[in-house]
């Protein structure tokens, strides 16, 4: 038994935890890691959003009326070579899509939600995860940071509702204005 155990170790630590959040949640499941080819959707979702961040301040430095001639065609070449590099990392998605059939059905099926395009229906695919591990959709606007924030004091309410500032800022930010899922 861990608790009276005078040794301090990871191991016995993790034990007593993991027997504490069991018998405070019956609900608990094992934690089981996101496939290898969700993972690499993952991350070249986040470099296309990152290019595409590079791009837009690429775009705004060009139209700064003060940059001269010559640096305006180095600005422009910086944006063509930005293009070309998230068309082929598009072509990369596409061909995770084309051998894993499971996330691309998971892809079109919210790509049918209104509003919902490719690039949310990325963020959402592949920021999610397994759907399965949420039991209400609460739980997920919560993950999400989706939740609106009322702000009370006494009888008083301050202001309109607003979002929680937590949760994954890649899905609060794609989703912000498009759709809550």
């Amino acid at each position: 038994d861990f608790t009276m155990n005078r040794h301090k170790t990871d191991r016995g630590d993790a034990l007593l935890i993991a027997r504490f959040l069991k018998s405070q949640h019956e609900d608990l499941r094992t934690f089981t890691p996101p496939h290898k080819d969700l993972l690499l959707l993952r991350a070249l979702n986040r470099r296309i959003q990152s290019m595409k961040d590079m791009r837009t301040q690429e775009i705004n430095r060009k139209k700064n009326p003060e940059v001269p001639d010559i640096l305006r065609q180095s600005i422009q070449r910086t944006i063509d070579h930005i293009n070309v590099e998230l068309e082929a990392l598009w072509r990369e998605v596409h061909k995770v899509f084309t051998s894993n059939t499971k996330l691309k059905r998971q892809f079109d099926l919210l790509k049918t939600v209104p509003r919902c395009g490719d690039v949310l229906a990325l963020t959402v695919l592949t920021e999610l995860g397994d759907v399965q591990r949420f039991n209400k959709a609460k739980e997920v606007t919560a993950w999400a940071g989706m939740v609106p924030r009322q702000r009370e004091s006494g009888s008083s309410v301050r202001g309109r509702p607003t979002l929680f500032k937590i949760g994954r800022a890649h899905v609060e930010l794609q989703s912000r204005g498009h759709l809550v899922c």
